[in-house]
């Protein structure tokens, strides 16, 4: 006696993804020291697949950048500013229309350099008499991001340890007060060229 054995098979049906707009996401703020490459990758969840765009915001000169990941090699002080993550997807229903869908988040990068400083007065040689008054030194910040947390004097090569702000007095001024004086500013990402200048004591 043959057993006849007759198998069924069940087709089991995927149920369809939700079709969803996109949602992005980037961060807040991102640092980045000048001449350093920025790389800032904007999240995007999304179905369909969404096309990304990154653009700079109150910038018709930026090139916008398609894909999630940004990149700007070598950046300079004058590319901070504002960055736009766009996504963009079409919904498109089992009736009616097919809607294009957008999402934009926005980026702060806040390029970083060392300062830029300039030792004043200017004039060489910077020329003050013996005992004069309120004779000072002033080492001026024309540039920092962040600012400026110290500042180094050094007067004929040798360090000024108690000269720590960026203002020098000279007062009362004698004749070892005569000499090469300068200045650098440091913040968290470094220190300044030195700014430099030749102080002559005159008699009166």
């Amino acid at each position: 006696m043959k057993i006849k054995i007759v198998k069924h098979f069940q087709q089991v049906q995927s149920k369809p993804q939700a079709l969803n707009k996109p949602s992005v996401s980037v961060p807040q703020s991102t640092p980045v020291r000048e001449s350093q490459t920025l790389n800032i990758s904007c999240s995007v969840d999304a179905n369909p697949a969404a096309a990304v765009t990154w653009t700079k915001k109150d910038d018709s000169s930026f090139t916008s950048q398609p894909g999630s990941t940004l990149t700007i090699s070598n950046i300079q002080r004058s590319q901070t500013g504002t960055y736009v993550c766009t996504a963009t997807n079409t919904l498109s229903p089992c009736v009616g229309t097919a809607l294009p869908q957008s999402e934009s988040r926005e980026m702060t990068v806040d390029v970083q350099y060392v300062p830029e400083v300039t030792l004043s007065p200017t004039c060489q040689p910077h020329r003050v008499y013996v005992g004069q008054p309120n004779a000072q030194l002033i080492c001026q910040v024309t540039a920092a991001n962040p600012s400026v947390t110290s500042y180094i004097w050094t007067h004929n090569g040798s360090p000024i340890s108690s000269a720590t702000s960026r203002k020098y007095s000279l007062s009362p001024v004698s004749r070892s007060s005569g000499g090469s004086y300068t200045c650098a500013g440091r913040n968290s990402v470094g220190t300044s060229s030195v700014s430099a200048v030749t102080v002559e004591v005159q008699c009166k």
